[in-house]
């Protein structure tokens, strides 16, 4: 049966045809007997197929494809939960309950950058993502300091988690084979994350200065701040621009507006 579904561009599907692949985004998973998985977009079950065999508590698989949903119930039966809805829809707080989960999927290029805010903002629920992604959008994620990758995803990112690059996985190892190679990360997220007097204001700054990253600090704030409290700022040199801010700079930064905004 699943050799008979077609692809669907409007659900950005390509799907992995490679085991050895397969094998090593598990692998980076690192499953262990009280875990709870959540898979992402499982498709026909490259991904699956090995999990079920893994030591876990549980394993829920999100398929948005209704077709794709029918076969994976099919398939596993009671060995999973599926749900024939988006990760975006999804309630991870629910299924995490008194635990943190382990989040896994060869995820839509279309809503990559959705799902990755989606994963991050519940980092007190995830312990561990391992995700496969657009190579061009792990190189932004991993990017370093002034370089024009470096970015709002990259530093929200660097915020809540360690990560690294797990493997690249050439386009040839997908049907229908896409434009792009992709890479797969692995997310160790914080459970806390330290730091930051206002997260929301955090996020406020971050966002502001890389709107306008061609502008120097001091013009980029003004959307946020007087003239007269720009002039106050000591933790980061004005002249500055975002992609030359690490994420411990950006929380000093946006730590010492908020106090000034207070006093």
């Amino acid at each position: 049966m699943a050799a008979e579904i077609k692809p669907l561009k409007k659900f950005s599907q390509n799907f992995l045809k490679s085991f050895y692949y397969s094998e090593k985004i598990v692998a980076a998973l690192d499953c262990q007997p009280d875990d709870i998985i959540l898979e992402i977009g499982a498709g026909t079950g490259s991904l699956t197929d090995i999990l079920v065999k893994q030591s876990y508590k549980h394993i829920t698989v999100l398929e948005l494809d209704s077709r794709l949903y029918d076969l994976l119930d099919q398939k596993y039966g009671s060995r999973i939960t599926v749900v024939n809805r988006s990760i975006l829809d999804f309630s991870i707080n629910d299924l995490a309950k008194d635990s943190r989960i382990k989040v896994i999927g060869n995820i839509p290029y279309n809503i990559t950058s959705n799902i990755i805010f989606k994963i991050i903002e519940n980092h007190a629920y995830i312990k561990r993502a391992v995700i496969m992604v657009q190579k061009e959008v792990a190189d932004r994620l991993l990017a370093k300091t002034r370089t024009k990758d470096y970015g709002i995803l990259t530093v929200f990112v660097r915020c809540h988690s360690n990560i690294f690059r797990v493997l690249d996985v050439s386009r040839e190892n997908f049907y229908p084979v896409p434009n792009v190679d992709s890479s797969v990360i692995n997310l160790d997220l914080f459970e806390k994350t330290d730091g930051i007097t206002d997260y929301q204001f955090f996020r406020k700054v971050v966002r502001v200065c890389f709107n306008n990253r061609r502008k120097m600090l001091r013009n980029s704030l003004k959307k946020i701040i007087s003239d007269s409290d720009i002039n106050k700022i000591k933790s980061v040199q004005l002249n500055m621009r975002p992609e030359e801010l690490t994420v411990q700079d950006f929380k000093c930064l946006s730590n010492e507006i908020s106090d000034l905004s207070l006093s």
